[in-house]
């Protein structure tokens, strides 16, 4: 006979899987039994097994393999082997005690809605024409069957067995998480419900004292920003303010310096406010200006020299020399200028 795959770790129907590593063979291998779909009874009379397992391991990829042996003395052994041997039946299914399981997410697989078995103490192997998986398997626990054919329904049984003491180990689990946090809390392990409500109360009282704390800080820092804010607008109005006044006085002083007339003063006093250091630089290095009729003054002078004497013509000569209006008024009349020339120096200056 081949070897057969008697489990696997494989996720059955049920929504649980067995690990082969934790299935304890030694007392199999003692008595290596095989019956058909676990059957002991029938018709309330002790069912004879149908053969035996031999070769028994644990393979590298997580399946448990035995060679079938059937029983060529015993009715259903000589039926069974029959059907085998024309591929009618091709499945195994073990019988073993849950010892112990996880609930470690790092063993859950893809649809896994129950903890995996980690410890398991194998009772017997049957051969079995429908499984809850690849492999039919059989469990039970502090003698509780689980039948994990295709039809069956273990819910009830399975919620009984993975989670009757699952509120005590939640707790535990629970108790272990605050302990562990930065909140002050600290319980022992034994704590109740009632523990770590009041644990967990006293966090929020204090939680809802520094949240008040923090609500006011709030309302202080807001109040010091809109200060600051309003502070801050102060001096920019101030700084504003004196751009704007020093950009006046510096036109004004170009008004009255005659650099700029009455009807320029508004552009100027724009373009101060707007570029105060190119504006000034401008302005400093214009003239004054000078109106036609304070350049047509010498000569005025010049036609009242006609009646002058010869003697105060050389005294008016001498009189602009000295104020240094003499260039002034030769440029402006020169007919003037050459008058006073002539009777200083008699005659006529050099054009």
């Amino acid at each position: 006979m081949d070897f057969m795959v008697v489990s696997d770790e494989s996720l059955n129907d049920q929504g649980f899987r067995v690990l082969t590593e934790g299935i304890i063979t030694t007392h199999f291998e003692k008595n290596p039994i095989m019956l058909y779909v676990h059957e002991r009874f029938a018709e309330g009379k002790a069912k004879f097994p149908v053969g035996k397992w031999e070769g028994l391991t644990k393979t590298s990829d997580g399946k448990l393999i035995a060679k079938p042996v059937f029983d060529d003395d015993d009715e259903d052994g000589v039926k069974l082997k029959s059907k085998y041997a024309k591929g009618m039946i091709n499945m195994a299914s073990i019988h073993g005690e849950i010892i112990e399981w996880s609930e470690d997410p790092a063993l859950m697989l893809p649809g896994q809605i129950f903890p995996t078995v980690t410890k398991l103490l194998l009772r017997e192997i049957s051969m079995a024409d429908l499984g809850s998986n690849l492999n039919c398997v059989r469990l039970s626990y502090k003698g509780k069957a689980i039948q994990l054919n295709a039809d069956a329904d273990n819910t009830e049984v399975l919620n009984s067995l993975f989670y009757s003491h699952k509120n005590d180990r939640s707790m535990k689990n629970v108790i272990a998480k605050l302990n562990s946090t930065k909140l002050g809390i600290s319980l022992a392990d034994n704590a109740n419900e009632g523990d770590v409500i009041l644990a967990v109360d006293k966090v929020l009282g204090k939680n809802a004292e520094l949240s008040t704390q923090l609500a006011a800080k709030e309302t202080e820092i807001e109040t010091l920003n809109q200060e600051k804010n309003a502070l801050t607008q102060k001096i920019t109005d101030a700084e504003n303010k004196a751009k704007d006044d020093n950009a006046i006085v510096l036109v004004e002083a170009a008004l009255s310096a005659g650099k700029i007339t009455a009807k320029q003063k508004d552009l100027y006093v724009k373009l101060a406010k707007s570029d105060y250091a190119t504006t000034k630089e401008a302005l400093d290095s214009m003239q004054a200006y000078k109106s036609a009729s304070s350049q047509l003054s010498l000569s005025a002078d010049a036609v009242d020299m006609n009646s002058l004497s010869e003697v105060d013509k050389v005294k008016k000569y001498d009189e602009l020399f000295k104020s240094g209006k003499l260039a002034s008024l030769k440029s402006s009349d020169y007919n003037a200028f050459a008058l006073l020339h002539k009777a200083k120096y008699g005659k006529e200056p050099k054009q």
